[in-house]
């Protein structure tokens, strides 16, 4: 801002009054003022813009009373806000149950064992991500007597793995895809019932529905891992849908404390029992 003989020149133009003067004062003010609370409250917007003025000064002077500067920095803190928001619905978008059209009253109503993420990354004998550390024992034992259950009494089995799809979701998820995703080598696989899935809960993947659809299941036990996460969003994603649904306690694992996974199952409204009581049932 200039000021000669009662004339202001501001932004390219002249203004006569004093009150002009006032108003144009306030106004870089209030601009200045911005700018500097930008920059406290966005250190990468700071960085960055510090690289644009020095560049823009040396072509143009002083920009202080430059409004391009607050535009720049207004355009790259929105940038980082959209890029941010982004990352955390990703995210969460990975940890919420999946919601389906109810399932209808069967004439002949079956039921289903699912095993969930039993896989070589997981619970293998050399597992990538071990679910616990050290490997939970009885587990494979446990789940392969369910298995030989269902396939003795008419029980469908459905296998289904986790396998990351791109590399964004597998470095949020805190792991790495390492080649084709197998079951353990120590479950038993006694069919073709393999989906696989890139979120918690298994009715993302839209096959796996069609496949209990098809087949009028409306009752679903659940063993594999990990309790905390999969293995309950499968839950409650099947809930959502109208399935009556168990979770056999003793073969499931986790990172987190069972005791407290195993009360939330119970207040959500999800059945718990031992691999014996199942194994009565039949």
């Amino acid at each position: 801002m200039r000021v000669n003989e009662g004339v202001t020149e501001s932004f390219g133009l002249r203004f006569d009054s004093s009150e002009d003067q006032r108003r144009i004062s306030k106004k870089n003010n209030f601009i200045n003022r911005t700018v500097l609370y930008i920059r406290k409250s966005n250190p990468l917007a700071k960085r960055r813009c510090s690289g644009v003025e020095r560049s823009f000064s040396a072509k143009h002077g002083n920009t202080e009373s430059m409004p391009i500067k607050v535009i720049v920095i207004i355009f790259l803190v929105l940038i980082s806000t959209f890029a941010l928001v982004a990352v955390i619905m990703l995210i969460h978008s990975m940890f919420i149950a999946t919601k389906g059209k109810k399932i209808s009253l069967y004439p002949d109503p079956q039921k289903a064992l699912v095993v969930l993420d039993i896989q070589e990354s997981y619970s293998g004998t050399n597992p990538g991500q071990p679910v616990t550390i050290p490997p939970a024992t009885g587990l494979i034992a446990t789940v392969n007597r369910l298995i030989d259950m269902a396939a003795t009494s008419g029980m469908e089995v459905a296998y289904i793995r986790q396998v990351f799809s791109n590399n964004l979701i597998v470095r949020l998820h805190g792991g790495r895809k390492r080649g084709t995703v197998i079951i353990d080598r120590r479950i038993k696989v006694i069919n073709k019932n393999d989906f696989d899935k890139n979120r918690t809960d298994a009715f993302s993947n839209k096959q796996f529905e069609q496949f209990l659809i098809d087949r009028h299941i409306d009752e679903l036990y659940l063993v594999g891992v990990d309790a905390a996460y999969c293995v309950y969003y499968t839950a409650l994603g099947a809930l959502n849908r109208g399935y009556k649904v168990t979770v056999v306690k003793d073969a499931v694992i986790s990172r987190n404390n069972m005791a407290d996974v195993l009360d939330r199952y119970r207040r959500k409204g999800i059945a718990v029992i031992t691999s014996e009581q199942l194994l009565g049932k039949t």
